[in-house]
């Protein structure tokens, strides 16, 4: 075991710069004043048995219409006639041609529609029996895994169906969310301090629109290079989720415990890289110290392909990732902890730091880096302390109303906003689910199919799709990247307090471990606590696919496994 004679450095300032790398000016984000939005009028729909109940005692579905009204509706409605029914009312009373639908739906696998039968995804498909009925509907963009439809019928009439898991989670109470929806957007408006409507259809819309009222003034910021956007959505990923094998016992007699972060990604938004961006294979790492000596997280933002070796006395987790696995895992990938392994791997400035701070930087040698040196502003930083004080401010508000459901439904929607948003920033393509008639193939040019199957009446395809011209501003996965990046270390920073014989899986931003720390709870994003005990006997996991299984049915318990997640179990098994 030898450490590198060439490790990396670490400075304060860059030496030795070039030319910064040229970016798009064509699309440029920047502060815009707030303005009238013309959002689509809504309706609002359940179609659960029981969502409403006839004087007679039948179980009926039940539909809020713009005005607030309701009509009652059979719960074995077909979507296409439901979406025939809206058009029909929209163009008769308003004499408009789009429309919003937010259908009673959860992420879970008993919480969709429809709600007595097991071919819930085939529902959202329209089609008309043989084209019997005109005009006819066809899908445009699909989203499964997060429940986003867009219907457009041959007279141009359009809607957009959201599932309101997207915003409250698996609540599946009409009435209770009809009621939230307002107020939520009166505390957003007072907040951000506009008047015209901001809570848009989906959270990473509104929230992408709360950002643009509130970014710093003058400033402009500007879309990377395709081949750095590339490199970025294809080498950083979202959370590390990791099993590890036990080291002293098979069964947790004593059970297992969850240590969960609060709002992990609200803690991660300062500080994300802006002003000129910069390209080199300088051996050198930009980072400031605390006044602790330890490199600071949040300091010069940047990702970094390194070569590393893994210290020869190292005896707890890895912490960074590597480009390759040592076999074939079923998990966000494979950070080595086995002393003397050498690896080559993209790493954010986050988690680098926090490897140099714990012995391992005589053993990293930088190869490329791309950085941010000058940062001439803080863009999230008005958004985010506006979105934390006002979740603050409704969990005091629950502190006095523990029970009342419309200030937890605000609590999450907020959660919802901030997340979307962020996970919007890595998107330079929309991955969409699709479903066409034989009689509308062969799908459009653009439309990159990876995967498509027939059915009796169509193709159910998968495929990425160009973002619209107006989406473009927003691709800024170098801000995504940083995040999720500053998210991983932190929860590593977690895990190295604990003896690595009692963490049993790293999930995103939770610990699985076997022995409650000494933790405090702040109660501030980024803070980790105690969310939850499991009794025991638990038996120790043998692999990340069975660590995987157990979580699926934990959730699916407690309502919060996805539909998606459901249905690979059941095909697991």
């Amino acid at each position: 075991m030898i450490t590198f004679n060439d490790a990396c450095t670490i400075v304060q300032q860059p030496t030795g710069l070039g030319e910064p790398v040229l970016q798009d000016k064509k699309h440029t984000l920047e502060r815009q004043y707030p303005h009238p939005q013309g959002d689509r009028l809504q309706y609002w729909c359940s179609t659960a048995p029981g969502a409403f109940t006839l004087p007679n005692g039948t179980k009926s579905g039940i539909m809020i219409l713009p005005d607030g009204s309701k009509r009652v509706i059979p719960t074995n409605t077909s979507l296409t006639i439901l979406l025939d029914q809206i058009a029909k009312h929209t163009i008769k009373k308003y004499e408009e041609k789009a429309a919003n639908l937010y259908i009673v739906a959860g992420r879970g696998v008993k919480n969709r529609p429809p709600w007595e039968s097991v071919s819930r995804k085939e529902w959202f498909n329209v089609y008309h029996i043989n084209g019997i009925e005109s005009p006819q509907w066809k899908q445009e963009e699909i989203s499964w895994e997060n429940l986003l439809y867009y219907y457009e019928r041959d007279d141009g009439f359009k809607v957009h169906l959201c599932g309101t898991c997207n915003y409250f989670g698996e609540e599946l109470d009409l009435d209770t969310m009809y009621e939230a929806w307002r107020p939520l957007e009166e505390k957003l408006q007072q907040a951000f301090n506009t008047r015209y409507p901001v809570l848009l259809s989906t959270p990473a819309k509104t929230g992408k629109e709360l950002l643009l009222i509130s970014l710093p003034k003058g400033k402009q910021y500007r879309k990377l290079p395709d081949d750095i956007l590339d490199l970025i959505t294809h080498n950083f990923g979202q959370g590390r989720i990791e099993t590890f094998p036990p080291l002293l016992v098979l069964v947790l007699d004593n059970g297992v415990y969850i240590l969960d972060a609060r709002w992990m990604y609200a803690s991660c938004i300062s500080n994300l890289p802006t002003g000129p961006c910069y390209r080199d294979k300088q051996n050198e790492f930009l980072g400031v110290r605390r006044k602790d000596g330890k490199l600071a997280r949040d300091a010069m933002p940047g990702f970094y392909n390194v070569t590393a070796q893994v210290p020869e006395d190292w005896q707890h987790i890895g912490l960074l990732k590597s480009g390759s696995a040592k076999e074939v895992i079923d998990e966000s990938g494979y950070y080595p902890n086995t002393p003397g392994e050498t690896f080559t791997n993209w790493t954010t400035s986050a988690e680098l730091a926090n490897a140099i701070n714990h012995g391992w930087g005589k053993y990293i040698h930088i190869n490329e880096r791309i950085f941010w040196p000058y940062q001439d502003s803080d863009p999230l930083a008005p958004w985010r302390r506006i979105l934390v004080n006002l979740r603050a401010e409704i969990e005091q508000e629950l502190e006095k109303y523990p029970n009342d459901k419309v200030l937890e439904l605000h609590k999450n929607a907020l959660r919802s906003i901030l997340l979307h948003t962020i996970g919007s920033f890595h998107r330079h393509m929309d991955k969409v689910d699709g479903f066409t008639p034989f009689k509308d193939l062969p799908l459009p040019p653009e439309i990159k199919v990876y995967s498509n199957i027939a059915s009796a009446r169509g193709v159910d395809w998968k495929g990425l799709v160009p973002l619209p011209e107006k989406k473009q501003r927003f691709i800024h996965p170098e801000w995504s990247a940083t995040v999720w990046g500053r998210a991983r270390a932190s929860l590593a920073e977690v895990a190295l307090s604990l003896p690595r014989e009692y963490i049993v899986s790293l999930r995103t931003d939770s610990i699985w471990c076997a022995s409650p720390p000494e933790i405090e709870d702040t109660g501030k994003p980024g803070c980790f606590r105690v969310k939850e005990y499991i009794p025991g006997p638990w038996e120790w996991p043998k692999s990340g696919a069975e660590m995987r299984r157990f979580v699926i049915k934990h959730n699916l318990e407690k309502g919060d496994s996805t539909e998606l997640e459901a249905e690979e179990l059941d095909k697991e098994e």
